[in-house]
C-alpha cells in the first residue's frame, strides 16, 4: 500500500471508529535509543483523542492529541524516524 494510501485508510478508520491501534517500527536511527511509536484511541473528558507512545530505550513518552494533529506527528515520523507502519483496524 501506498504512504497516501495508508494515511487514508487510518483517517477513514478514525472517522468511522474502525480502527485498535498504529505502530511504527524499524527505527531509522535519528534518535539511537528510539524504538518505536504506538497509537491508539482514547476519550478524555468526553473528546476524543489519539495516545501517542514514543517507545525508548529507558522511557516512554506519551501524548494525547487531538486527532489531526495525531496524524501529523505520524506523518512525520514515518520515513524520518522509522520505516514500517502497521494499523489495526476492527474489520
Amino acid at each position: 500500500m501506498s504512504r497516501t494510501g495508508f494515511f487514508s485508510a487510518w483517517r477513514t478508520a478514525i472517522a468511522s471508529d474502525g480502527w485498535d491501534k498504529l505502530t511504527l517500527g524499524g527505527p531509522l536511527g535519528a534518535d539511537p535509543t528510539l524504538r518505536g511509536l504506538t497509537a491508539r484511541p482514547i476519550t478524555l473528558r468526553g473528546a476524543d483523542r489519539i495516545q501517542l507512545v514514543w517507545r525508548h530505550d529507558r522511557r516512554d513518552l506519551t501524548r494525547n492529541e487531538v486527532p489531526d494533529e495525531a496524524v501529523a506527528q505520524v506523518e512525520r515520523a514515518l520515513g524520518e524516524s522509522f520505516r514500517v507502519a502497521h494499523l489495526y483496524t476492527t474489520e
